[in-house]
């Protein structure tokens, strides 16, 4: 069931349809996208328009962000969007025209646990705490139980907020969220944390994914060495003069990488201020380069004996062996992308890191040259 909602001063139904197909996909650390298409003469369909919502299943909530038209012996309508999570990327992280203390000038700075930061920076970019025209209506924020590093922090000036906030909570294996609540009128922002679910806790009930289980139809499995990098030239990037620049060189591994092996990369690097500068160097250094290791990734065809959100959901840390190529590894589940066509769904669900496109590769390597 799709229903579609408004977004003026509350939540306001406008219609439903059954008639929809298509894809739509929960994702942990960053928007999931959808896709639907329609009949155009199905109800409602002429009212799926541009930063419309779209409820499904009574309990994904997307924005609608584009839609085409088409004629002939379909006459479908075919709209696409992102999770609630995507209006975090049309704000910026803008530096406060005054700070307090010792704070860094030209930054928005924030201490104290991983989720406490995170949803602080939700607070002052497009919540209660930010300019009135900045804020999206209804949107609060939950309530902070101060998971994560206990003593993290960010310094951030003109980024994007979804990227801060993926890149902070990757490093404490917590995702993004935004929800509805119809009957309140209101959205909810909140993290997602890793549940262990390995075959070897004894915490929480193991999921252990195999085909001889028959718990899952097919397996894709990638590793992908191309972006890791191990040894890391990181300059400060509140340096004056090149010359005076702050430059230190660390290492992913305990000794240092030599030969073929070696893997180098130039990393500039927002130091907040500190009573030693190179511990605050190395520490902001380190959380930089858990962006550059090799990616290990997953997809699989989930069997339909296991319910989505009820026996497995993103979030899920899980063993997942791969008996013909060998593979025993304990992976988490990233998103989960619920694939509707006219006969039946079926869940596909992709575990650590998602391949990275050629765009993605251009992107890093831009920023290792250029900084």
């Amino acid at each position: 069931m799709f229903e579609l909602s408004n977004t003026q001063a509350s939540i306001r139904r406008i219609g439903l349809t059954n008639l929809a197909t298509g894809h739509y996909s929960d994702s942990k650390y960053e928007p999931g996208k959808f896709e639907l298409s329609m009949p155009s003469a199905a109800p409602f369909a002429l009212e799926f328009t541009e930063d419309r919502l779209v409820l499904i299943d009574r309990w994904y909530w997307g924005v609608i962000t584009g839609r085409s038209l088409g004629e002939g012996a379909d006459n479908l309508i075919t709209i696409a969007g992102s999770q609630l999570t995507d209006w975090l990327h049309r704000r910026q992280i803008v530096p406060p025209v005054a700070v307090e203390g010792d704070a860094p000038r030209g930054y928005d700075s924030c201490s104290g646990s991983t989720e406490y930061i995170m949803k602080q920076a939700v607070r002052r970019h497009i919540g209660d705490q930010a300019a009135e025209a900045r804020q999206v209506f209804g949107l609060t924020v939950a309530e902070n139980f101060d998971r994560g590093n206990p003593d993290d922090a960010y310094l951030y000036r003109y980024a994007y907020l979804d990227e801060a906030l993926i890149e902070i909570g990757k490093r404490e294996n917590m995702g993004i969220k935004i929800t509805g609540d119809e009957l309140r009128c209101r959205f909810t922002f909140d993290v997602i944390p890793r549940r262990d679910r390995t075959i070897n806790q004894t915490i929480n009930n193991p999921l252990v994914l195999q085909m001889s289980r028959h718990n899952m139809e097919s397996l894709d499995y990638t590793q992908d060495a191309s972006p890791g990098r191990n040894v890391f030239y990181c300059t400060r990037s509140d340096s004056a003069e090149v010359w005076e620049k702050f430059t230190q060189t660390y290492y992913s591994t305990e000794e240092e990488p030599t030969g073929y092996r070696r893997r180098e990369c130039g990393l500039s690097v927002s130091v907040p201020e500190s009573e030693n500068p190179y511990t605050a160097m190395e520490e902001a250094s380190r959380k930089e380069m858990e962006g550059y290791k090799p990616t290990e990734s997953a997809s699989c065809v989930m069997s339909r004996r296991l319910e989505f959100r009820k026996d497995y959901q993103i979030g899920d840390y899980c063993t997942l062996q791969a008996e013909a190529l060998d593979v025993l590894q304990d992976m988490e589940i990233v998103a989960v992308d619920t694939v509707v066509s006219e006969t039946s769904t079926n869940y596909v669900a992709t575990f650590g890191e998602s391949k990275p496109t050629r765009f993605d590769k251009i992107q890093k390597e831009t920023r290792e040259r250029y900084g």
